[in-house]
């Protein structure tokens, strides 16, 4: 009778970003990364999980599932699983002190009736409450930035036991890095040929940094940054239809294998999507590091990873940079994906009808927020942005009985100092009631934007490419943009009143010459044309969904100055992207 030991690491984004700076959201995120990192082809991996194993005595363990902080263990020993457990949530709780996991053991028949078990097991390991040590008690100093006991004083700064666990993370890969050497999710994440000439920020501003930082390359006066996450489509539902038809399956062996090459080669694809993007967006973008005595051919690139775990990817990028890295990472995740599923589909045990998807795709979101502004509330707002840009995503495959869920971005830039939920950003900020009925609202946004262009033009989502090209336009010097943001204001204050501003707007641009075939005002009506708009000469604004009334009407023209104002050289870098 199989044993499964599942561990998973919880509430991974806020803890990596909960004291909102970047040098331990960087120290943060090696952590994470190193409790169970995705083992190489040959089984390899330098992490927290092989430390524990090589301090028991001939373990008979094997794998079914490592990536992004968790991972599953089977074996025919329950009393060799509980000792691991044992050795190894003791080793998290010093390795990452205040790190929130779940965990469990459970048993079956087959490893498939195992696995399922062990779910409900992992359920019930939540509720459990992990005393936060050490305990506060009334003459203890506090940490400012999260509440907790002070352990140390650094630079003037009380930093709790989470905090000086990070610092010491970033110590040591700052060993590392002087040795030549990149470890863990910095190298990872780096492309092969860049690791020796390339290296990730750990500060975002010069005056705050401490010595031998390496800051962000370029932020300058607009300090704009954007938190990219994104996540996979239906990999969750698939997992659970794969493990139904495994119950039966009595070839613990075979089963083992499957899912561990399942799990390996979406970690793997997930990685080199990454590298393609850096390659094609980051580096290009890279500057040299002035304080790199003797490595002049160092370069700083512009963005610092958070979180690679299967198919899930969290990323900070200085702002003109995020749309474009995020438009390449999902054209690539689902081109990757596709040679994974290939490689996967050659390990399904013999005579089990398991048909995979021909690939994978993903949806992202980007919360552009100040680089001042805290880094969990972004990490928040990011993943709901994602979540509606699934939900969205999924939506439209449903209606159009699409085969495949497209790959979407949401986005949000946060100008006021309050963070919302994004439920109530959208309903609330976005959103401009009317009072003849909920069909009649406007929203100040598209919602989500698909990568393809390809589909039914009557579907909620529009491409993300029409979108980048009006912003790039938008940006242009010559391109006289100013009565435009007086109409967004109009029409958000006083939508009665906001088609008169527009109209006298496109009549300038006639008198102009703008209207002329190739001439800027046309640009734009071909660019809003593309995002929806019928009759862009009579105002920018999306007709609600007769099939979905109660979406109201939608206008791309915010979306694209949020682009626009989020990037910096934003022709150059959103040009690029398209």
């Amino acid at each position: 009778m199989p044993f499964v030991y599942a561990f998973e690491a919880k509430s991974i984004q806020r803890y990596i970003t909960e004291t909102g700076r970047l040098r331990d959201l960087a120290g943060g995120s090696l952590l994470v990364d190193a409790l169970a990192a995705p083992a190489d082809a040959r089984g390899h991996s330098a992490d927290l999980v092989e430390a524990v194993l090589a301090q028991m005595e001939h373990p008979h363990l094997t794998f079914v599932r490592r990536a992004g902080g968790a991972f599953a263990l089977v074996s025919d020993d329950k009393g060799e699983l509980e000792t691991f457990r044992a050795l190894y949530t003791l080793a998290v709780q010093g390795f990452a002190p205040q790190l929130a996991f779940a965990d469990g053991i459970a048993s079956g028949e087959t490893l498939g009736a195992a696995l399922k078990a062990v779910v409900a097991s992992q359920t019930a390991s939540r509720a459990c409450i992990r005393p936060s040590l050490p305990e506060i008690g009334p003459l203890t100093a506090l940490a400012p930035r999260t509440g907790r006991a002070a352990v140390a004083i650094v630079h003037d700064e009380r930093i709790d036991l989470a905090s000086s666990a990070r610092r010491s993370a970033i110590a040591f890969q700052k060993s590392a890095r002087d040795r030549g050497e990149l470890a863990g999710i910095e190298h990872r994440m780096m492309p092969p040929a860049r690791r020796v000439t390339c290296v990730w920020p750990n500060e975002l501003d010069a005056a705050d940094a401490m010595p031998g930082a390496i800051v962000m390359p370029g932020l300058g006066e607009n300090s704009t940054v954007g938190l990219l996450h994104a996540d996979g489509n239906g990999l969750g539902q698939l997992l659970i239809s794969i493990r139904s038809k495994l119950e039966p399956v009595t070839d613990t062996a075979s089963v083992a294998n499957f899912l561990m090459t399942l799990s390996r080669e979406i970690a793997a694809a997930t990685e080199r999507a990454i590298h393609v993007a850096v390659e094609e967006v980051l580096v290009h973008e890279a500057i040299g590091d002035p304080d790199a005595i003797g490595e002049d051919h160092r370069l700083v690139l512009a963005a610092r990873p958070i979180v690679m775990g299967g198919d899930d990817v969290t990323m900070l990028l200085r702002g003109d940079l995020a749309m474009p890295f995020c438009r390449r990472f999902l054209l690539a995740f689902e081109t990757e994906t596709a040679v994974a599923m290939t490689n996967t589909t050659k390990t399904v045990p013999k005579g089990l009808q398991i048909e995979l998807p021909q690939k994978l795709t993903a949806c992202a979101g980007i919360a552009y927020v100040n680089a001042s502004q805290p880094f969990d509330r972004a990490s928040d707002l990011a993943e709901q942005l994602c979540a509606s840009a699934k939900q969205i995503s999924k939506s439209d495959a449903g209606r159009f009985k699409m085969a495949e869920v497209m790959s979407s971005v949401s986005f949000h830039r946060v100008t006021t100092s309050r963070f919302a939920e994004y439920a109530s950003i959208r309903d609330g900020e976005l959103r401009v009631v009317s009072d003849r009925g909920s069909e009649h609202d406007l929203y100040m946004t598209m919602g989500a934007y698909r990568l393809s262009d390809v589909g039914p033009a009557d579907q909620f989502m529009k491409p993300l490419d029409s979108l980048i090209k009006l912003a790039s336009l938008l940006g242009e010097d010559r391109f006289p943009d100013g009565p435009l943001r007086q109409y967004l204001g109009v029409l958000s204050d006083q939508p009665l009143d906001a088609g008169d501003t527009y109209k006298r707007w496109r009549k300038v641009m006639q008198s102009r010459g703008h209207k002329s075939e190739g001439g800027m005002l046309t640009q734009f009506d071909v660019a809003l044309a593309e995002l929806g708009v019928v009759t862009p000469e009579t105002a920018p604004i999306v007709a609600n969904d007769p099939q979905r009334p109660s979406s109201g009407q939608r206008t791309p023209l915010l979306d694209a100055y949020s682009l626009k104002m989020a990037a910096r050289r934003l022709n150059k870098n959103l040009d690029a992207a398209s």
